[in-house]
């Protein structure tokens, strides 16, 4: 396993998947900015929380082409979702629901 900046792994990647806690740190870590920084027709996955990513920042990302593709199973504002992300048929939307599988919803005797 490698460990590189941020910055670095913006540029790099093909696929960002979100997987990290909402903090003061985290809180819009998808941005402008950080879009702007992403490789061209990046995809963005977010399973995390809602605001980690600036949901504008990323309708706008969208549109220019910058973000081919998203999956969201949360969202910034929920239960209210950007009207331009329930219309793109470029993004993939679910509720965040991961741990409603059979086998957590098995009680232990």
């Amino acid at each position: 396993m490698k460990y590189v900046p941020l910055e670095k792994l913006w540029e790099e990647s093909d696929v960002i998947s979100l997987h990290c806690p909402l903090t003061p740190e985290t809180y819009h870590l998808i941005n402008s900015k950080t879009l702007s920084q992403c490789k061209k027709g990046v995809f963005i996955v977010n399973t995390s929380r809602g605001k980690v990513i600036d949901e504008r920042a990323l309708v706008e990302a969208l549109k220019s082409g910058q973000v081919s593709r998203a999956g969201l199973d949360v969202f910034e504002r929920e239960p209210e979702v950007e009207k331009e992300l329930l219309e793109d048929p470029k993004v993939i939307l679910s509720p965040h629901y991961a741990a409603l599988t059979y086998e957590c919803s098995i009680t232990p005797l």
